[in-house]
């Protein structure tokens, strides 16, 4: 139960969709100060089972990873053509949705 309730309080945006070298997913992880302060990482899961640096691989701070994999999702929904490239697949899934309301939605998207 006590890890149920730990990663509820602790967020982690890529949780599941970032990859080490192997193809091996990266694992949440923190760790908390005397002070009180957490500290949040990505780690290769080799070493969250083993032991840390068993990878040879160096832990990824959470906010870096988080912030550089946002910027790049906001990059790419501003890049000029994404729209055009767009709009005839969505009118394939849906014919209702008109430019103006999937420019909204990417907007808010971001």
């Amino acid at each position: 139960m006590r890890g149920n309730t730990t990663r509820a309080k602790v967020p982690y945006l890529l949780k599941g969709i970032v990859f080490g070298n192997g193809g091996r997913a990266l694992s949440s992880w923190y760790t908390t100060k005397k002070n009180g302060r957490r500290y949040r990482y990505y780690v290769p899961q080799r070493d969250a089972k083993e032991h840390a640096g068993a990878s040879g691989l160096p832990r990824l701070p959470a906010a870096e990873l988080e912030s550089a994999v946002l910027d790049q999702r906001r990059a790419i929904l501003r890049a000029p053509n994404l729209l055009g490239d767009m709009l005839p697949q969505a009118i394939k899934l849906d014919p209702t949705p008109d430019e103006a309301k999937i420019t909204v939605a990417m907007t808010r998207a971001m």
